[in-house]
């Protein structure tokens, strides 16, 4: 849409603040991902993992009882509302907001929208998602980190002007539980800053920030959340192949695939190939790192996390994700489905 001085003026104050959401103080918390190694990992033994695909790097910061690694490319400093991570790029700015904690009250999406919704109340009317359906939580993820910290994501939503237009920033919400109180982050990218990613994807920097989160002053389990839960079988289907991988309970995975490729011959005739794998191997899992070793292969590890989607996000099943490295070299979360 075309932008106007006012969407332009309203966008750029969310950015730099939301006073609103600081009554009583604001104070500091903190995040990390964590250990443990094979199906009963440990959740605070990540430093035993090898080296992920994905690196974080950069110096991590403690503030409120957050602890966390600012992605690449943004600055952290702090605001009138919380610790503030900026990536600034003129007018398509983006800002990751970790707010203060506050007492956890009813069902976690149900207060992630009431923060939502407070955070943008004075400038916004109302909240859409990317197909333009007020139910935000249509697309929320649900997920439990390694120590045991419940969450819940708000994926790409927009926001909509008073007059009825969509202002040219979009935004997305995490809250953690943790003990008794929950911790709310808020991200928000004008100009198509895609720091944040879509609707179906993340993009590079909020997905290294929740891995890099940890909350060192919270209770957290001994056992390694998501260990367990890995065990089964896990799938994913395109319209060019698909991929089956089962991890079993002993540390071992199995797993078959194939795909299909179609090479132009002549103008009017095309070649089909498909190709077809199995293989095996061994598993562990590291707090939030899953290091797979295949038969006769060097070991690979990635970041991942177990999530189950809502209504139009894949349903109820659980999705294991997990941020790897694409063939273009840039980063991607991967996704597999329980079967």
């Amino acid at each position: 849409m075309t932008k106007t001085t006012k969407t332009v003026l309203i966008v750029l104050a969310v950015l730099a603040g939301l006073s609103c959401l600081c009554s009583g103080g604001c104070l500091l918390l903190g995040l990390k991902s964590g250990g443990g190694s094979g199906p009963v990992a440990s959740a605070d033994d990540d430093a035993s993992a090898p080296p992920p695909s994905v690196p974080l790097t950069g110096d991590r910061q403690r503030w409120g009882g957050y602890s966390f690694i600012p992605p690449p490319g943004m600055t952290a400093a702090l605001g009138p509302d919380g610790m503030q991570l900026q990536h600034p790029r003129g007018q398509a700015a983006c800002t990751i907001v970790l707010l203060p904690q506050r007492p956890a009250e009813g069902a976690l999406d149900a207060q992630a929208l009431a923060v939502v919704r407070q955070a943008f109340a004075a400038d916004f009317a109302g909240l859409v998602d990317e197909y333009r359906n007020s139910d935000v939580l249509a697309f929320q993820l649900r997920g439990v980190t390694s120590r045991g910290w419940e969450y819940v994501e708000l994926p790409k939503f927009f926001l909509r002007l008073r007059d009825g237009r969509e202002a040219d920033v979009t935004a997305r919400a995490l809250v953690f539980k943790v003990g008794s109180t929950v911790a709310p982050i808020l991200g928000l990218e004008a100009g198509g800053n895609d720091c944040l990613g879509g609707l179906g994807d993340h993009g590079e920097r909020w997905l290294k920030l929740f891995y890099s989160l940890d909350f060192p002053d919270a209770p957290r389990s001994q056992q390694n959340a998501l260990a367990a839960s890995l065990v089964g079988t896990w799938r994913t289907v395109s319209s060019s192949g698909a991929v089956l991988t089962e991890y079993l309970a002993d540390g071992s995975f199995r797993s078959t695939g194939g795909f299909r490729t179609t090479t132009e011959v002549t103008p009017t005739l095309e070649k089909q190939t498909t190709t077809t794998w199995t293989g095996g191997g061994r598993w562990s899992v590291h707090g939030d790192l899953l290091t797979t070793t295949p038969e006769g292969r060097p070991a690979s590890t990635a970041w991942f996390r177990l999530v189950r989607g809502a209504k139009s996000s894949g349903g109820d099943r659980l999705q294991l994700r997990s941020l790897e490295v694409g063939v273009d070299g840039a980063p991607f979360e991967g996704q597999l489905t329980r079967e």
